[in-house]
């Protein structure tokens, strides 16, 4: 059985004046990758980008800066994905992974953060 993958839109309220008309502002993009048991590993997802042929490296480990081939220890709960196109943040729960990306992420940006979620999804 493959894990579900759900598409969430983050929202957030915009710093207003008190005179100011409320309005929501998009702050951001989250696929959620759900696992009947603990999510995989980095290795396993990057192997799967790269069978997929798409180049990423790690650029931060839970908020601290990261060598490109360092791998992050076994209880990492935040990871910063560099991509050629930009970005991607994976953020990991307990049996889950959530992919995130800015709400004014371009289109090839959009289409990194799709393939990290298919990877999350499809690595073992």
């Amino acid at each position: 059985m493959l894990p579900q993958v759900t598409v969430l839109s983050i929202k957030s309220e915009a710093a207003i004046e008190p005179h100011e008309m409320r309005r929501e502002v998009n702050m951001g993009q989250e696929r959620v990758v759900s696992f009947a048991g603990e999510p995989p590993g980095w290795e396993s997802i990057r192997a799967e980008l790269g069978r997929r042929g798409i180049a990423a490296s790690i650029r931060m480990i839970d908020g601290l800066p990261a060598f490109p081939d360092e791998s992050p220890e076994p209880g990492w709960k935040e990871l910063r994905i560099g991509f050629a196109t930009g970005m991607v943040t994976l953020r990991r729960g307990s049996n889950q992974l959530a992919c995130v990306v800015w709400g004014n992420a371009d289109a090839a940006l959009l289409e990194s953060w799709s393939a990290l979620a298919e990877a999350c999804a499809a690595a073992t």
